[in-house]
């Protein structure tokens, strides 16, 4: 297993070593095999077009890592969004064909095409963690059709449109024609389209996300999208929609079955949560959903599932702590909100006891009690109990879940 480093003043005819860096990713990437790790180190790498992660896979036990440098920040800049569009791939983005890969601890900024792009059937298994891309004219995080099975965790997509002016496609986080995704305590804010995009793809899950004031630039504006052609089974829970231009949480037409659990949805300019099937009479279900100050609640219709969200129990206030988005306790509930305890039981969100609405559970502080309720989280696996990380617009946030 060995290790590559690149580095801004480096040279392609050097080693790849500590001492002796390469100077672009491309080289290293010539050069890898299963188990082995690129290293960027700190500064701002400037490539002259895509960089190609094709051609060398890892396994399940020996991953490839394209790691920015502990310690340094890297920044991998494509020089801008002009001119840009869906045939730019040759001019910007690193772009990834190829299996078991991890990309973390970097930032991507100003391509004209996506910043980061898992593109084919080749690209899957990979893991996107602790990501910043911006500025992009696509998609910051996008994956293509056939790009099943990747995971991106604890990571940040934002500002990123076509200075076009259309809006269209510069989403933070978009699967489009793809299987069995997941993006877990991501954050995606102030993109020209919608927060997360789920078109034409199947088997999705978000969990722990946050999607905020997307669509101020001319495109869609929704907070999640779940849907699109053929598309559904996607489930969404725990996660975050507010200020955003259009809908909180979007099924846009799909017509498979979407599921929606434990989600938050605050001052959105349409509806928070919008059960559009497009005829299909898809069943679609939600539970333990609050919905505040959006446009309108929701907008489902009988075929639905709904069940201990705040319009089927008539809770027009939730009470939270605040809605200063600057504040601590924002959209937290508090202990004598209508929304502790009134919740039921869901399967992905588990717990003991009757749960909250909402994204967030009531922490037991202000009461100096606790709810009754452990929360857990699933890895794809299991069930693990452990730490909860989760945007509050500024940064990311980490609470003990063990005993909430």
């Amino acid at each position: 297993m060995t290790t590559y480093y690149v580095s801004t003043d480096g040279s392609d005819g050097n080693s790849g070593s500590k001492s002796d860096p390469f100077a672009t990713v491309d080289e290293a990437v010539g050069r890898v095999g299963a188990g082995d790790t690129i290293s960027l180190r700190g500064g701002v790498h400037r490539p002259s077009g895509t960089v190609k992660l094709y051609g060398a896979n890892g396994s399940a036990g020996d991953r490839i890592t394209l790691t920015g440098h502990p310690g340094e920040r890297a920044v991998v800049d494509f020089g801008g969004q002009s001119g840009g569009g869906w045939n730019s791939y040759d001019d910007g983005a690193i772009r990834v064909g190829s299996s078991y890969w991890t990309i973390k601890d970097l930032a991507v900024q100003n391509s004209p095409y996506g910043g980061i792009v898992l593109e084919n059937s080749g690209a899957h298994h990979n893991r996107l963690e602790n990501v910043d891309v911006s500025y992009c004219f696509l998609p910051g995080i996008l994956g293509l059709e056939g790009a099943n099975d990747n995971v991106v965790v604890d990571s940040a997509s934002h500002d990123n449109f076509n200075p076009d002016g259309t809006g269209g496609d510069s989403d933070g986080v978009q699967f489009a024609g793809t299987r069995n995704n997941v993006v877990r305590n991501t954050v995606s804010y102030n993109n020209a389209d919608d927060g997360f995009d789920l078109w034409e793809s199947v088997g999705c899950r978000i969990e722990g996300c946050v999607a905020y004031d997307n669509g101020k630039r001319g495109g869609d504006g929704n907070g999640y999208k779940l849907g699109g052609g053929e598309s559904g089974d996607n489930t969404v829970l725990r996660s975050v929609a507010y200020e955003n231009t259009a809908v909180g949480f979007n099924n846009n037409e799909a017509n498979r079955q979407v599921r929606v659990y434990n989600c938050t949805s605050y001052n959105n300019g349409d509806v928070g949560y919008a059960a559009w099937d497009g005829g299909s009479g898809t069943t679609h279900v939600y539970r333990n959903c609050i919905s505040y100050d959006d446009g309108g609640q929701a907008d489902t219709d009988g075929s639905d599932t709904t069940e201990a969200n705040t319009w089927d129990l008539d809770i027009g206030n939730p009470e939270f702590v605040s809605t200063d988005r600057g504040a601590d306790d924002f959209l937290r509930l508090t202990a004598d909100s209508p929304c502790v305890g009134a919740g039921v039981a869901v399967g992905p969100v588990d717990s003991d006891g009757s749960p909250d609405l909402g994204a967030y559970p009531f922490d037991g502080e202000e009461s100096g009690g606790s709810s009754g309720s452990t929360v857990r989280y699933h890895d794809g696996d299991d069930w693990r109990e452990g730490t909860l990380r989760y945007h509050d617009g500024s940064g990311f946030r980490q609470v003990d879940v063990r005993q909430l």
